[in-house]
């Protein structure tokens, strides 16, 4: 997604060079005509000229048109993407924190579990220990 944030951007920078072509075409025009009205007659080459000129305006408008058009929809879908990462790694967070206090809970757990176990490993062994002295003062208590 970031490759294709930085393709979009490198789109977006075409895009401007465009625009900057389209004014010095708009430029070369105006010196045209500025010539024109000062020699106040123009010959039937440099009326075609203009004319291819002015073609050449109308095109690069609507390149520019469309191209702006791209980049609006490019730039777009960028903030789109970038949004769309932002919201990922917020979650990748939040699942990072959630799985994190699993895990201490799980060590808690099992840091209790071994409790209860040594626990219940000394009960039996208190256990053991009662019955034996019960049997033994049984015994006495018999002979």
């Amino acid at each position: 997604e970031q490759s294709s944030a930085r393709l979009q951007l490198s789109a977006i920078e075409r895009t401007q060079a465009s625009v900057v072509g389209r004014a010095k075409l708009v430029a070369q025009l105006k010196a045209a005509r500025e010539v024109a009205k000062e020699k106040d007659a123009l010959s039937s080459s440099r009326l075609e000229e203009m004319k291819v000129l002015m073609q050449e305006l109308r095109k690069a408008k609507e390149g520019h048109a469309d191209a702006l058009s791209v980049a609006r929809k490019m730039r777009g879908e960028a903030r789109g993407a970038e949004s769309l990462l932002a919201k990922k790694d917020a979650l990748l967070a939040s699942q990072a924190d959630q799985m994190e206090g699993a895990l201490r809970r799980n060590m808690l757990l099992s840091e209790t579990n071994d409790q209860l176990q040594a626990a219940a490993r000394r009960n039996e062994v208190v256990t053991q220990l009662l019955l034996r002295e019960l049997g033994q003062a049984d015994a006495l208590a018999h002979s």
